[in-house]
């Protein structure tokens, strides 16, 4: 699939996201509903992941509840050393010429959404152009943002 996508061109590619993408928000929300009350599945939101530190803590202490403050700071030694926390691989990786930035922080930052504005603004617009975004995606997103406000 992911060799497929790279041979299409920009609005393409995105038409073919879409509909993938389409299935895995319908399945996402489905689980949502049916485990939003189960005290034994870990519910974590996309602005958790704004601090590494915390939304780590919160995995670690769902996972092991007696977990020690230093075991957290080599989990989240580690997720930066990954490229977890954008951030921290965006500062790495500033300069092409860094020698902090690792090929697993490069990767991260490749495959992250676009941390250059120019492409994140040419995706931006061809979405508006396409019609399945409008139809199936954006309504998706309106609605999974009004399941975490109210």
């Amino acid at each position: 699939f992911f060799n497929r996508l790279r041979q299409l061109d920009l609005k393409e590619g995105l038409r073919v996201e879409i509909f993938r993408a389409r299935w895995t928000i319908a399945k996402m929300l489905n689980n949502w509903n049916r485990w939003k009350t189960a005290s034994n599945v870990l519910h974590i939101q996309a602005k958790d992941f704004t601090n590494l530190t915390a939304s780590l803590y919160k995995i670690a202490k769902f996972l092991r509840p007696n977990v020690k403050p230093t075991s957290l700071g080599r989990l989240v030694s580690m997720a930066q050393a990954w490229g977890l926390d954008l951030k921290y691989a965006r500062r790495q990786c500033e300069s092409e010429l860094s020698e902090l930035c690792t090929p697993h922080l490069q990767f991260a930052l490749n495959h992250a959404s676009s941390w250059r504005e120019p492409d994140r603004l040419r995706a931006q617009e061809a979405l508006k152009a396409i019609p399945e975004w409008r139809t199936y995606i954006k309504p998706a997103d309106d609605f999974f943002d009004k399941l975490i406000k109210g």
